[in-house]
């Protein structure tokens, strides 16, 4: 029985090769977490567009309204989860694959410059959908309320959500241990 760790394979892969192939590789990610991203947009408006629809409706209890914004905050936390994974493939083709080029390349780039208006533009889009829609199914459910116990309690999850929701969808929300492996 031989030892497969006494003779290693001679590391015969062009280390430049390799972090081209790396890098296209993670940018492939990236624009594919982007276009997810989006999806999630475009499914909140749908989804709201439905609840709005059938929660407006005379003969249709004001619960249905109440039901969207705690859609609305998962549908959030995957955009989010999509968001934060963005960050952490930029950071590492900026940290790993980029610092070993003179000059940098994009990411180094777009660290170096002012991300205020494009992160405020960003936030003002997502939270506007998210939080935005929110808010109108709980607007919209306000004058048709009996204040029913159930109505009460899903009327303070749809504002508890909404709150959450808003501190949520910001650059970056949380500290998550996950972050922190592309820092070290």
């Amino acid at each position: 029985m031989s030892d497969l760790n006494a003779n290693p394979p001679p590391h015969d892969i062009d280390s430049a090769t390799f972090a081209i192939n790396e890098f296209n590789a993670l940018n492939t990610e990236i624009v594919k977490r982007l276009e997810i991203q989006y999806q999630f947009i475009a499914l909140t408006l749908i989804v709201a567009g439905t609840f709005l629809s059938l929660g407006s409706q005379t003969n249709t209890t004001p619960i249905v309204l109440l039901v969207y914004p705690i859609i609305a905050l998962f549908l959030a936390i995957g955009w989010q989860q999509n968001a934060i994974v963005i960050r952490q493939l930029g950071s590492y083709i900026r940290d790993r694959i980029e610092s070993r080029v003179a000059g940098g390349g994009w990411e180094s780039y777009r660290k170096s410059i002012s991300p205020i208006y494009q992160r405020n533009l960003t936030t003002l889009f997502t939270r506007g959908t998210f939080i935005g829609t929110q808010l109108i199914a709980i607007i919209i459910a306000l004058p048709r309320l009996k204040f029913s116990v159930l109505e009460i309690v899903m009327l303070a999850i749809d504002l508890i959500g909404a709150v959450i929701t808003f501190g949520m969808i910001r650059r970056p929300p949380f500290v998550f241990p996950e972050a922190q492996i592309l820092k070290s």
